[in-house]
């Protein structure tokens, strides 16, 4: 947790950015369900076996040649994550950067470290000679603005229904 100074102002705590570790793949799936459910960006709810098959499907991810997981960690827990993909763009040979759940957990947002994250998740896809790169988010203006400020624009809009049985 971040410490105050003599002026009583929060110091921005010390962070490494890492890849994920295996055993900490579940970790990871807690973080996720908590970003899921903040965001309410899942359509149903969240049990413990979704939770465990998106881990065991994250430590697939983590060892792929095409894709990673970035940890964040102060005082050497995780305190957030960001998923990273190569993908080739549909009917072309174009390489891109697709990026999705990132999180950082809410005692640590005000520090600035999401954009660390989506640093990181650049200059990673930056190294594998990616054209382009996306970033998934729910819609929310602040998030837009946000992202704008950081040199992204909105490309797509989704949309989605439940079906209802019976």
């Amino acid at each position: 947790m971040a410490k105050s100074n003599h002026k009583g102002k929060k110091e921005v705590p010390e962070t490494v950015i890492r890849f994920i570790k295996s055993e900490e793949c579940f970790i990871v799936g807690r973080m996720w369900r908590d970003l899921l459910e903040e965001t309410k960006a899942f359509p149903i709810q969240i049990t413990e076996k979704i939770v465990e098959t998106f881990s065991v499907q994250l430590l697939t991810k983590a060892l792929g040649p095409n894709s990673d997981v970035f940890i964040l960690e102060s005082d050497y827990r995780p305190i957030g994550f960001v998923m990273v993909e190569l993908q080739v763009y549909p009917y072309t040979s174009l390489l891109t950067g697709y990026c999705e759940n990132i999180y950082v957990h809410p005692k640590f947002r005000a520090f600035l470290l999401g954009k660390k994250l989506i640093d990181r998740a650049y200059q990673w896809m930056k190294e594998r000679g990616v054209n382009f790169i996306s970033f998934d988010t729910v819609y929310d203006p602040k998030l837009i603005k946000r992202w704008n400020l950081l040199g992204y624009k909105t490309k797509k809009l989704s949309f989605q229904k439940e079906i209802h049985y019976g």
